[in-house]
C-alpha cells in the first residue's frame, strides 16, 4: 500500500481486523475512511494534508469508533475536520506539527490524550479538545489567532498552557471551563513582553493572576 496517493470515502470502513496503517504517499483521505476499525492502533499518514470534516448534518468523523487507536502521525496535515477523532478514548499521541486549524470537536472525549503541541496552529475551534480528561499540558505556537468557546473545557487535568503568540482572541473564559487553568494552581505562559497585554485582553483578563512569562 506504500504507493497509494488517496483514499476514497469509507475506504477501510468496517475493517474490524485492521491494526496498523502506513501510507507514506497518501495525500488525501475521504470521509469515514477508517470508520469502525475497532482494532486499529497506529496510523502513519506523513503526506496527508487534510483530515476532512464529515458530510453536512452528520458527526461521523474519519476515525469514528476507532476505539483502540493510540498513535497517529500527521506530520504534513494542515487541517483536522470536526469530529475527526472524537471518542478515540485510547488515543495518547498525535504528531501534527504543521496543523493550522483544529475544527470543532475534533478530539472530543479523547480521554487518554496527555499532551498537545500545535506549533503552527492559527485556530482551535469550539470544543476541539472537550473532555480530554488526561490532557495536562498544551503548547500553542506563535501564529495562534483564536481559541473558541469550550476549546479545552472539561480537560480536568489541564494545569499548564503555553501560548507563544503576541496576541490571541479568547472567545470567553469558558474556553478553559472545568480545567486546572481556572484554579489557583493553573498557569498560562505567554511571551514575556506581552504579559501585561494578555492580562488586559478580553477573556484573558479573567486569568490575570495565572498569566506568566514563558520560561527562558
Amino acid at each position: 500500500m506504500n504507493r497509494i496517493s488517496s483514499l476514497k470515502p469509507n475506504a477501510f470502513a468496517y475493517c474490524s481486523m485492521l491494526s496498523e496503517v502506513s501510507l507514506p504517499e497518501c495525500t488525501t483521505v475521504g470521509t469515514g475512511a477508517f470508520l469502525n476499525c475497532y482494532q486499529l492502533t497506529t496510523v502513519n499518514l506523513p503526506a496527508c494534508t487534510e483530515i476532512p470534516a464529515p458530510p453536512s448534518g452528520t458527526t461521523v468523523g474519519v476515525f469514528a469508533s476507532c476505539s483502540a487507536l493510540s498513535y497517529v502521525n500527521l506530520s504534513a496535515c494542515s487541517f483536522i475536520g470536526n469530529y475527526a477523532f472524537a471518542g478515540c478514548s485510547l488515543l495518547t499521541a498525535v504528531n501534527m506539527p504543521a496543523c493550522q486549524v483544529i475544527d470543532a470537536r475534533a478530539f472530543r472525549n479523547c480521554s487518554a490524550l496527555a499532551e498537545v503541541s500545535l506549533p503552527a496552529c492559527t485556530k482551535v475551534s469550539d470544543y476541539a479538545f472537550n473532555n480530554c480528561k488526561e490532557l495536562s499540558r498544551a503548547y500553542l505556537g506563535p501564529n495562534l489567532l483564536a481559541l473558541k468557546v469550550g476549546a479545552f473545557s472539561g480537560c480536568t487535568a489541564l494545569s499548564s498552557i503555553t501560548v507563544a503568540a503576541n496576541t490571541c482572541q479568547l472567545e470567553s473564559s469558558a474556553v478553559f471551563y472545568g480545567t486546572g487553568i481556572t484554579s489557583t494552581q493553573g498557569s498560562i505562559f505567554v511571551p514575556a513582553e506581552h504579559v501585561d497585554d494578555y492580562k488586559a485582553l478580553y477573556g484573558w483578563s479573567y486569568f490575570q493572576s495565572r498569566i506568566f512569562a514563558i520560561p527562558e
